[in-house]
């Protein structure tokens, strides 16, 4: 149990240790009001960890004791208690959910009801991953984190956030562009990319990468694919834009090119632009976390996904034949039995499927070949790895861009992922 460690990152907060690092963090730690609040939360968080599962109930419980003893004043009780029960919820939405879910955004601020809880909240999400060890808190997560920080202050300030202003950012958005392209590429190719992608997709990109975007639609001549990367020094990963045909097919060609190339996958978005193409923006580290910086390899995959995606190369084929060891860091971890969780309510427009596995090499390819051979279409992917064990949220519409909704096709995908997640029994000696 972390609990030793995580004061340390409190503390370093509090005391401006973290200025360079976080500033962002330590100007808000500096103006958090009851410091003592905060600091007993970090404290407290895991204290019913070590009792087997379900720790976050149990803590709750010996908090409401300890507070007891302590004489704590109501509004201690009452924050102390809150953060304590909910101190896994903003990891869970930033790694794992939709961070241009409005609807979502709104629910969370709702649910945290003052700018003070949110700060608390932050703060001890900080604390608790830092605890971990340093290597934990990585850029990706910082960023992630900061969003969802920042979208629901907007909301706690401002309002509900609503399909009247998503629409208000995406036209902002688009003047922006229009501004920062001038005349460098012509009118009609830039308003056809502009007019063809929806609101959310404005929402997920600054004003300079949808310039960015727009440049390389722009460049298309019939290519089978078009590929952009950058190293995005930050977040501590590469930033991978794809603009091909799109097919159900597709995102498993891309997933497994980048096996077969030794990438892995924090994030997937998938836009649809115009006349059936899609814009995928994904996210990636090499095998050791992070960003990739051989242009060899960079080309490499490049040119195989062109062969993939032509029908030149089987992707099938192609991952076996790289896959004789794994690439993975060493590491050590008990076999979890997989689990996969199917909800229908935490999004207005998409099925959400979460799935728990044991990490593999190739697995995440394995996964996106299911879901295409299912005729689903992925649209949103959030990929975390704690050790050896992979929590892989999907976003998915079927071929008509509708939620899955039917009990018989819902329990089929379900059956389908687990067979996939389930490793095969070892060979017979």
């Amino acid at each position: 149990m972390p609990i030793s460690s995580s004061p340390s990152a409190s503390s370093k907060l509090a005391q401006g240790d973290y200025r360079d690092d976080f500033s962002h963090l330590t100007r808000i730690c500096l103006e958090v009001p009851r410091k003592e609040i905060l600091t007993m939360a970090v404290l407290f968080h895991d204290i019913g960890k070590g009792e087997g599962s379900g720790h976050v109930e149990r803590g709750v419980m010996l908090f409401r004791q300890i507070a007891d003893r302590l004489m704590l004043d109501a509004e201690a009780r009452e924050e102390i208690e809150y953060l304590v029960k909910s101190h896994l919820v903003m990891s869970h939405l930033a790694f794992r959910r939709d961070l241009e879910d409005f609807n979502m955004i709104n629910l969370f601020a709702q649910a945290l009801g003052s700018q003070s809880r949110l700060d608390r909240l932050y703060l001890l999400t900080f604390c608790d991953i830092r605890a971990v060890g340093p290597v934990t808190w990585t850029g990706w997560k910082a960023s992630c984190l900061e969003d969802l920080y920042l979208k629901t202050q907007e909301v706690l300030k401002n309002g509900t956030f609503d399909v009247k202003r998503a629409s208000e950012i995406a036209e902002e958005k688009r003047r922006e562009v229009r501004r920062h392209l001038g005349d460098e590429i012509p009118r009609t190719i830039r308003e056809e990319f502009l007019q063809s992608m929806a609101p959310r997709y404005f929402i997920a990109h600054p004003p300079d990468d949808i310039a960015r975007h727009c440049r390389l639609v722009a460049s298309y001549s019939g290519q089978v694919v078009l590929v952009s990367w950058r190293v995005m020094e930050e977040q501590g990963c590469n930033e991978c834009i794809i603009y091909t045909l799109t097919t159900p097919r597709t995102l498993s060609n891309i997933t497994g090119a980048m096996a077969a190339n030794m990438m892995n996958i924090l994030e997937i978005q998938a836009s649809v632009s115009g006349r059936g193409y899609m814009l995928y923006a994904i996210k990636v580290t090499d095998g050791q976390g992070g960003p990739i910086r051989n242009p060899e390899k960079l080309d490499r995959f490049r040119g195989e996904l062109t062969e993939v995606l032509s029908g030149l190369v089987n992707v099938n084929a192609l991952v076996a034949e790289r896959q004789p060891g794994s690439y993975l860091k060493p590491r050590q971890a008990q076999l979890v039995a997989p689990r996969v969780e199917i909800d229908n309510d935490v999004s207005a427009y998409y099925t959400v499927i979460d799935l728990y596995a044991h990490d593999r090499v190739g697995l995440l390819y394995e996964i996106t070949s299911t879901l295409g051979n299912l005729g689903l279409f992925v649209d949103i992917s959030r990929i975390s790895t704690k050790v050896d064990q992979v929590t892989d949220t999907f976003y998915v519409k079927d071929i008509f861009g509708q939620k899955i909704k039917e009990k018989g096709r819902l329990e089929e995908i379900q059956r389908r992922l687990m067979d996939c997640l389930t490793p095969p029994p070892p060979a017979a000696a």
